[in-house]
């Protein structure tokens, strides 16, 4: 018998496991790919720690606010995350994400009182933009940036039926 092994035909019969479809898991989280429009780009001009003012304005009573927003990133170019540091309002934390499919940005918010929202955002050279489409409680946030980039003059506004908008309290953000 030629070719036969101290084995025998065993060795070619033995089943093998199906090679794996699957690409192996990566070690590190991968960068992302961001499309034409560089959406990381517009996410950079945030990044960095902001002093904030503003006026709330509550039935008869008006309170000053002060205090700090710091926007750091979270995942580079992707991710970034958003805390507040203020008298008057509650603290927060905010994720600012960012998709290349769509083009969009995508904010979810968190406060001390246990209030979870989600906003969708804009960003670009002059202006921002938050909204939420909440039936009843329709919020938009619009801030205009200065040509340096430095400052944020923003209002906060509300509605009841998205026809009829109210402000609900302005803010100025200063970049430190």
């Amino acid at each position: 018998m030629r070719g036969f092994s101290a084995l025998g035909d065993r060795a070619s019969m033995r089943v093998r496991p199906p090679a794996s479809t699957e690409p192996p898991m990566p070690k590190r989280i991968p960068t992302p790919k961001f499309s034409q429009r560089h959406l990381a780009k517009r996410l950079r001009k945030l990044i960095g720690t902001w002093r904030l003012e503003g006026r709330f304005t509550g039935g008869l009573e008006e309170m000053v606010e002060r205090g700090t927003v710091s926007f750091r990133w979270l995942v580079k170019d992707a991710l970034v995350i958003v805390r507040s540091n203020t008298r008057v309002a509650p603290k927060s934390v905010a994720v600012i994400g960012a998709d290349d499919t769509f083009n969009t940005f995508t904010m979810v918010y968190s406060d001390a009182r246990g209030v979870v929202r989600r906003y969708d955002m804009t960003l670009d050279a002059r202006r921002w933009t938050l909204r939420r489409r909440q039936r009843g409680f329709l919020q938009r946030f619009i801030g205009r940036f200065s040509r340096d980039g430095r400052t944020i003059h923003a209002t906060w506004e509300k509605s009841s039926n998205g026809r009829r908008w109210m402000k609900d309290f302005d803010l100025v953000y200063r970049k430190k």
